[in-house]
């Protein structure tokens, strides 16, 4: 008598994380990302406050990093916020 519970748990014959079954495309599937204004905006905030933590800490400084952290993410917050409503 065949066991069907060995059956469904052996399923190699499947593809692999990242293939396809389908035969017809020969390129991998590559996921397109809308580049927008807001994402080119906030990776250049998120770089630019991340190298002036960098270089303020590599200075010595202690209090400055984090004030910077509470003060952008203030006003960061408040801006999103706004520009949400209008």
């Amino acid at each position: 008598m065949p066991d069907v519970y060995d059956e469904e748990l052996d399923n190699t014959s499947g593809p692999l994380l990242g293939e396809s079954n389908d035969t017809t495309r020969s390129s991998p599937s590559v996921t397109k990302v809308k580049l927008t204004g807001y994402r080119l905006l906030n990776m250049a905030v998120i770089f630019t406050f991340g190298m002036v933590k960098a270089v303020l800490t590599y200075l010595g400084q202690s209090a400055a990093p984090t004030t910077i952290d509470w003060v952008a993410g203030v006003v960061l917050t408040l801006a999103i916020s706004w520009s949400k409503q209008s």
